[in-house]
């Protein structure tokens, strides 16, 4: 009896080939090579860990607690250099005090340019002017400041208790019918031309000016030029304007 290599299958002798699977008698069947898949190529990932280069092997035998050593590492080497120069810079400016200080540069500033005019502003011109002739008379400033009032009160067209206080009371005088005589009108150009003193004590100030008021209240014109002599006495330590004799006024239309 044959055995077949094959199959195992058993046959008579003299039989060439088995019944079973068609081996010859005696034949043996090859040894095939095992076939073995390849492995796929590797794809190269960015690493997600800054210690991880993307392969695997390589840093799989490293410990996950290891892998953060190297920031810290770089952080305190540079906190060490930092302490360094600090220290060398104490050292250097122990022996030279006038050595300035370190500076880091910040940002730089820009500011627009202002221009400041050399010429300074002038206060605003005041209302009662002063001829050359006049500067240092006697009780100028008195004269002035009074003057200053009575004519602010009239452009005011509002202020006939500030008009009124400027005059020395009596029957007739500064009354609130006069003062609204002034209800239009506007004083310019105000002057101081003169200024005495008489032995009695009363002041001479003239004064010119020019009004704007409506013409029916005067005396048809809208524009007038005046000169008056003010007669101005002491009321309670003050100067007030006396009244004024109508032969010191004059006015001419404008």
């Amino acid at each position: 009896m044959i055995t077949c290599a094959g199959c195992s299958a058993e046959y008579s002798d003299g039989v060439r080939f088995c019944p079973r699977c068609g081996l010859g008698a005696g034949d043996v069947i090859p040894e095939l090579p095992v076939w073995r898949a390849e492995p796929a190529p590797r794809r190269w990932v960015p690493p997600t860990d800054p210690m991880d280069d993307g392969d695997g092997d390589l840093l799989a035998t490293i410990p996950r607690t290891g892998r953060r050593r190297g920031p810290l590492i770089g952080a305190i080497a540079t906190v060490a250099v930092v302490v360094v120069a600090l220290l060398v810079w104490r050292g250097v400016s122990g022996h030279n005090s006038a050595a300035p200080p370190p500076t880091i540069p910040g940002p730089t500033l820009i500011t627009p340019s202002i221009r400041v005019s050399s010429t300074p502003s002038l206060p605003p011109p005041s209302l009662v002017g002063v001829a050359p002739a006049v500067q240092g008379a006697a009780r100028l400033p008195e004269v002035r400041d009074l003057l200053t009032r009575y004519f602010t009160a009239i452009n005011s067209h509002h202020d006939y208790a500030g008009w009124a206080v400027t005059q020395i009371p009596a029957a007739g005088r500064a009354t609130e019918t006069q003062y609204e005589g002034f209800r239009t009108t506007r004083d310019s150009k105000i002057s101081i031309n003169s200024v005495t003193v008489d032995v009695s004590g009363v002041v001479h100030a003239s004064v010119s000016f020019t009004s704007h008021q409506r013409p029916s209240l005067g005396n048809g014109s809208a524009c007038l030029n005046w000169s008056i002599a003010y007669h101005l006495k002491e009321y309670h330590g003050a100067l007030r304007i006396d009244q004024v004799n109508t032969s010191t006024i004059s006015h001419l239309s404008c």
